[in-house]
């Protein structure tokens, strides 16, 4: 008799959480601390073999599935309801690449979270020990979409196909993050950078619109991104989305919120994708997931921030009304 899908994943994880616990002792190429005091966002080897250019979802890949810790980040998104969450990948040097979630504003803008496309490095003062600034971002990230083709008699499976783009990065003028020797946030200033693509996003790749009012403590966020697998120390290659209730802000400005965690987790889960209120008909953007720093369950409030987003929308738009008039028909 076969077991149930829903059963077949609880005695999975189930079988795993027991391997995990007796191998704690066990040696793994990867780190559990993706912020270490060199790092920016979690790095790893680059193997090469990047696409520098926008391909046209060319063809379907195989599914990539991992039922390990990583589902405490949330279902995943089969349904595509989430499209304009992003993958961003940065290089800042040979060894060394980031890589984190983004979402799409514009026809060539992604938001992302500052931490995600700049390295940290030692703090001056040495009041701190590490501090991530604008002096050390990368030039450049790839961007790539993913869409999703449900398996025909699978409910919780899908093949994926991806389109990868470039784009220049430029980090909030006066990002600024403070950690200690722990690695826990300090303080945490304007943590958002704006990726503006050599190209054009794809006409069914939808923006999502700013929120016109601030979160508020209680309210239910839908934050959406690509997932870190805790055991694996990775991030993965699968979108997400999970609720998450408000609980306050952790400064005076309102900006660094926190959030419940999944079950009463401590879990670390991926920065730079959105959170989102959902309306019945549409989502706007309330903040950027920061989930993957200091000790996670946070995000930064995009309220204060308007007046910076809304200029770089405004300038999106004029450039993309000349590049239409100039465009030969």
């Amino acid at each position: 008799m076969s077991l149930r899908p829903s059963l077949r994943r609880i005695l999975t994880l189930f079988a795993i959480l027991l391997f995990a616990n007796g191998c704690r002792e066990c040696k793994t190429d990867a780190p559990r601390t993706p912020h270490s005091a060199d790092a920016g966002p979690h790095l790893e080897h680059d193997g090469g073999g990047s696409q520098s250019t926008s391909t046209a979802f060319e063809a379907w890949e195989s599914p990539f599935f991992d039922t390990r810790l990583i589902e405490l980040s949330g279902e995943l998104d089969i349904h595509n309801h989430h499209l304009s969450t992003v993958m961003v990948s940065v290089k800042f040097d040979e060894q060394k690449r980031g890589r984190c979630s983004g979402v799409i504003v514009g026809r060539h803008l992604v938001l992302t979270a500052g931490h995600c496309v700049c390295q940290q490095r030692a703090a001056p003062s040495g009041a701190n020990d590490a501090v991530i600034d604008a002096t050390a971002c990368a030039r450049t990230a790839t961007i790539e979409t993913l869409l999703y083709k449900p398996i025909k008699g699978i409910t919780d499976a899908a093949a994926s196909r991806r389109d990868v783009y470039k784009g220049v990065v430029q980090a909030h003028p006066e990002l600024k993050i403070l950690l200690n020797a722990q690695g826990r946030v300090v303080s945490s200033h304007a943590d958002l950078a704006i990726i503006r693509l050599d190209n054009p996003m794809k006409m069914g790749v939808q923006a999502v619109p700013l929120a016109e009012a601030a979160v508020q403590p209680g309210e239910i966020v839908t934050i959406v991104g690509y997932g870190y697998d805790e055991i694996a120390g990775a991030y993965g290659r699968d979108r997400r989305f999970s609720k998450n209730k408000v609980i306050r802000a952790l400064d005076a400005d309102g900006e660094r919120v926190l959030i419940e965690q999944p079950g009463h987790h401590m879990y670390r889960s991926d920065s730079g994708g959105p959170c989102l209120r959902e309306g019945a008909t549409s989502s706007s953007i309330v903040g950027i997931s920061s989930r993957n720093l200091g000790e996670g369950s946070t995000f930064t409030s995009l309220y204060r921030y308007r007046d910076w987003l809304s200029a770089h929308l405004h300038a999106d738009a004029m450039d993309s009304k000349r590049r239409q008039v100039s465009s030969p028909r």
